[in-house]
């Protein structure tokens, strides 16, 4: 877009400078700003930093947050049109992977039902740790050197965001409670707009969250901080693998059974034609690995709206072959 004159610029910023969708929080001063050369001494590996890319709208980087409150005619009169809604840059952002040449591997699904397993994305992801005492100047970018990470042997506050997670997952009646897009988990308020880690910064001056929005103290970076650092190592879709432990035992009849106290009797009743008890011949143990064919093309059809089927070059609807599982790995398991 073009550059704004002084007045229509400072008219935008006193209309808009408490609502976080126009307008980047702590964008007010340039120093404090979308820093350049910060963010280039931070070098990130993660697609989420493009959070700090200008989308072209005054005053206001590539949009992470959830906050999603603003109507497509009201955005149309600022933009020109409702599409560029700065809730749509999610879109954008799920096209893009930064890899540093390097295969993508063992990426975290967003679908995953267990609150547990988030605490392996989020142990080390640097958190904003200012105090109302100290100069306020963020640092920006991810893989910082500074300031505190979550720690899940020390600090629960990434439970509270895996349960919100779980949550709002379970809400997505429309997509059968799953996430359609890695994306959409940016739609997670405690994740940047409630994360549990801003309060961190300001308990007295900004005691809540709604407090902290219009403090001072709010700030892009911090309020994106965590989608800066994991968003790619997310996923959802992609090629689906099943590890299974297997059990075997090999039995035959019992000569006997031993009851105890002296009850000892044969182990087949022949009259009733059942056996009593059975003795141990052999154990086998094996780890399988199996991979769900045709889940990647299924998951697709589900991102583009037409479940179940493929399309042809010409539009026509293709139905999918059923999904099936296919060994694809299997190794003895020694049992001592």
């Amino acid at each position: 877009c073009g550059r704004l004159s002084k007045i229509q610029s400072d008219g935008w910023y006193h209309s808009n400078s408490r609502n976080k969708e126009l307008m980047d929080p702590g964008s007010r001063l340039g120093s404090r700003w979308f820093p350049v050369a910060g963010m280039n001494n931070n070098v990130s590996s993660d697609v989420g930093i493009l959070g700090m890319v200008h989308r072209g709208t005054p005053w206001q980087t590539l949009y992470l947050k959830s906050a999603n409150t603003i109507s497509d005619e009201d955005w149309s009169k600022w933009a020109g049109s409702g599409d560029t809604r700065p809730v749509n840059d999610r879109r954008l952002i799920e096209a893009l992977r930064i890899r540093n040449k390097k295969p993508v591997s063992g990426l975290f699904s967003v679908n995953t039902s267990v609150d547990k397993n988030w605490a392996g994305l989020l142990n080390g992801v640097v958190v904003p740790t200012i105090t109302p005492s100290s100069p306020y100047l963020p640092s920006v970018g991810s893989g910082l050197s500074g300031g505190s990470k979550i720690d899940y042997f020390n600090n629960n506050g990434w439970a509270g965001i895996a349960t919100a997670i779980g949550q709002y997952r379970g809400s997505l009646v429309d997509s059968n409670q799953t996430f359609v897009r890695a994306s959409d988990l940016l739609a997670v308020p405690e994740l940047t707009d409630r994360s549990p880690y801003l309060l961190t910064q300001s308990p007295v001056l900004a005691p809540d969250h709604d407090s902290y929005h219009v403090s001072s103290f709010a700030h892009e970076a911090d309020i994106e901080r965590i989608p800066h650092q994991i968003l790619s190592s997310v996923k959802v879709g992609g090629r689906q693998f099943y590890q299974v432990y297997t059990f075997t035992e090999g039995l035959k009849p019992a000569l006997s059974l031993n009851r105890g106290g002296g009850d000892i009797k044969a182990g087949v009743d022949l009259k009733a034609q059942t056996v009593l008890n059975y003795e141990t011949t052999g154990m086998i143990a094996e780890r399988r690995i199996y991979e769900l064919i045709g889940a990647v093309e299924w998951f697709e059809s589900r991102k583009r709206g037409i479940y179940g089927f493929s399309r042809a070059a010409d539009g026509t609807k293709i139905p999918l072959e059923p999904m099936r599982f296919s060994l694809i790995e299997k190794s003895p398991l020694q049992l001592n």
